[in-house]
């Protein structure tokens, strides 16, 4: 939990989830279950959700999860790969340094809560945006053939929050049912 700020926290209003490389918004639960809830007790569940998802994106990039099956990232090219062993970087999709998986994070944005980057985070030494990298990692280089393909992240890994949405309420009834307070952030 000590990946949610207080700034989250203290959030008196919250508007669903804003994931920062999409734009989307998510509003976890709003056609089903929210409607059981007190507005605290979705308030206190859009936090949780939020760390929830910010853990998927982590995992996902650990674990390489799209690097096959039916949502499988294309290969990086013999060059860019070459490129990276010779620099002594991850050879992994979606990593080199490490810094973009470090730089995910939940924060405040206006009256949601957003999971991703915000516009001040910025590579070391390159000083680009992270966001804008993660976007193009995301999206690929639209059809210019010398940049690389689109190899979804963000958009899979929400994909599959969404499906599983209930599992997530579940579990975080039991989270609730076993601490004193009756929330788990708020």
């Amino acid at each position: 939990m000590a990946r949610i700020p207080n700034s989250v926290i203290k959030m008196k209003r919250i508007d669903g989830i804003y994931i920062s490389v999409t734009g989307y918004t998510y509003n976890p639960g709003k056609l089903s279950f929210r409607k059981s809830m007190t507005a605290d007790q979705y308030r206190d569940f859009l936090i949780y959700m939020a760390d929830q998802i910010l853990s998927e994106f982590v995992s996902a990039i650990e674990n390489q999860r799209y690097k096959s099956g039916s949502k499988a990232w294309k290969p990086l090219s013999v060059k860019y790969k070459t490129w990276k062993k010779t620099h002594n970087l991850s050879l992994n999709i979606w990593e080199a340094t490490g810094h973009l998986k470090d730089s995910l994070k939940v924060f405040k944005k206006g009256n949601l809560i957003a999971v991703g980057f915000t516009q001040s985070d910025l590579y070391p030494k390159s000083f680009a945006k992270v966001n804008d990298i993660a976007r193009y990692l995301e999206y690929g280089g639209n059809k210019n053939p010398n940049r690389p393909p689109s190899r979804p992240l963000f958009r899979p890994v929400l994909e599959s929050v969404r499906k599983s949405v209930k599992r997530y309420y579940k579990k975080y009834q039991k989270e609730v049912a076993s601490s004193k307070t009756g929330f788990l952030y708020i």
